[in-house]
């Protein structure tokens, strides 16, 4: 199975036995030469030549999966009221009362709640923690080649998403030229896959 995933006799070896390298190239090569398990190969490798239809569907929704992604699917955000905090913590009033001010949030959700297969990147640095979603462009380009063998229905939001992102892409130019930046990882995307970055 590791050799159908690799095509390395090698690399395969290493996989299944957990063994040093010099091993691995002497006993795979060893191995591929034994009848029953070539026999064996080659029963599998036909048997992924009858589902590559399958696994071609699979790699279409997908795309689909990463062109209609939505960040709200993975972290929620806006405004909301936290007690001012000072030198020596929490502000009160004269009175007494926390003193409220009014802050910027995102809350991520649990990895077990959202498709972990669409999220390339979550780091966390000096400006705080960021998720970075797959390439969405190029899924929406990728699904624009196969445009006619689709139901209308997904025709209409492929429609409507390759729309939305052109328009986000513009509005990123705009900024980039203002020199604001913007907070948010899929213009990131957009304008990394613009320049031909892989996600």
């Amino acid at each position: 199975m590791h050799y159908l995933k690799y095509f390395n006799a090698t690399k395969a070896y290493q996989k299944a036995y957990q063994c040093a390298y010099s091993t691995a190239m002497v006993n795979s090569s060893r191995l591929l030469g034994n009848t029953k398990i070539k026999t064996e190969i080659d029963r599998l490798k036909s048997e992924q030549a009858n589902g590559i239809l399958l696994d071609a569907q699979f790699v279409l929704q997908k795309y689909i999966d990463i062109a209609f992604a939505d960040i709200t699917d993975f972290a929620t955000f806006g405004k909301k009221e936290v007690q001012a905090m000072g030198a020596f913590g929490p502000i009160e009033d004269d009175e007494g009362n926390p003193v409220m001010i009014e802050t910027n949030y995102v809350d991520f959700k649990e990895s077990s709640e959202i498709d972990g297969t669409i999220v390339t990147e979550v780091k966390k640095g000096k400006e705080g923690v960021s998720i970075k979603l797959a390439d969405k462009m190029k899924a929406l380009e990728k699904l624009w080649d196969y445009f006619d063998m689709m139901p209308e229905n997904i025709q209409d939001q492929l429609k409507v998403e390759k729309l939305k992102a052109e328009t986000e892409l513009v509005k990123a130019r705009a900024e980039a030229m203002k020199g604001k930046k913007k907070d948010t990882s899929l213009l990131e995307a957009l304008i990394s896959a613009k320049k031909g970055g892989q996600s």
